[in-house]
């Protein structure tokens, strides 16, 4: 009897010494895990924040790009020769930032220059680029020389000064006030600016001076051509982000939305005409994939 006690008593002590240490070992386990659960959501958060901080950075870094971008454009309420022409213009980047630029000033004998850009690419390089062709295209018209003189060093500095797979289709002239005429050159810019002529139905695409797109060849020899332009006609310039955006389906507004929109909304005010086309596709585009930048510019004889 005293055996079978003292042999109770040992299995006791090892059945509670196994006890304890599953219990022991079930406990660390957990605790350790708990342990590594709560430092990973340490460093998780910790880098959440971090990443709050550097996302709030970025954010404001691109709105300030944003408002420089803007400055680079002309006033859309001042454009020049506002007595003897009546424009209308748009820009709607895809991002804060965008590839598409353009500009019309001045020059000092009566004539006004129009450029009207697409820069490959998007977001901020393609903001970049836009800025070099803002300042080449500032130098040109305080500095003067020929509308082939201002492609042919602008084709130079986008050369120079950019990656080789940036380039920029550009459609460019300059249009004499007492002539009427608008001597323009068109590189590589697609779709090409429409004329809308007060008499016809239809717009014209302007096909005359087609040269290559600039920041591809180191040298360039542009061709440019006359057009000569009558009270009400309308020049219009749109970028491939107007004709590429696409609906739901994957189809493209294209260029024959484009036309049929000039010709059916030809009688509007240019503005008037430009605003409603940003509205037309934006309303076409709503539930379709991402687009592409879409800038509008255009000008009507008065």
């Amino acid at each position: 009897l005293t055996g079978n006690a003292s042999l109770l008593l040992v299995t006791s002590v090892l059945a509670a010494a196994g006890i304890f240490a599953t219990t022991f070992l079930f406990f660390m386990t957990v605790g350790s895990l708990v342990y590594d659960n709560e430092e990973k959501a340490f460093r998780l958060e910790k880098a959440n924040a971090q990443l709050r901080v550097y996302s709030d950075w970025i954010r404001g870094d691109l709105e300030r790009a944003r408002e420089v971008q803007q400055m680079l454009l002309p006033d859309f309420t001042d454009m020049p020769m506002g007595n003897r022409l009546e424009w209308g213009a748009s820009f709607v980047p895809e991002e804060e930032v965008g590839g598409d630029y353009f500009d019309a000033t001045c020059l000092d004998d009566g004539r006004v220059a129009v450029l009207f850009a697409d820069v490959s690419g998007h977001g901020l390089s393609a903001a970049l680029i836009t800025a070099i062709i803002k300042t080449t295209f500032q130098s040109w018209t305080e500095r003067g020389g020929t509308l082939e003189d201002f492609l042919c060093g602008l084709n130079q500095r986008l050369f120079n000064l950019t990656p080789s797979q940036s380039f920029a289709a550009v459609a460019a002239g300059i249009f004499d006030v007492s002539s009427t005429e608008f001597t323009y050159c068109n590189c590589g810019h697609n779709p090409e600016p429409y004329l809308i002529r007060a008499d016809a139905e239809r717009p014209v695409p302007l096909d005359g001076a087609r040269n290559p797109i600039l920041g591809v060849f180191e040298e360039i020899n542009p061709v440019t051509a006359p057009l000569k332009l009558e009270s009400r006609d309308t020049l219009f310039f749109a970028t491939d982000g107007i004709t590429v955006a696409s609906n739901p389906l994957g189809e493209e507004f294209a260029t024959t939305g484009l036309e049929e929109f000039l010709s059916s909304h030809r009688t509007l005010s240019v503005e008037e005409m430009v605003r409603r086309l940003i509205d037309n596709v934006e309303d076409f585009s709503r539930e379709g994939a991402e687009n592409d930048d879409r800038a509008v510019l255009a000008f009507r004889v008065r």
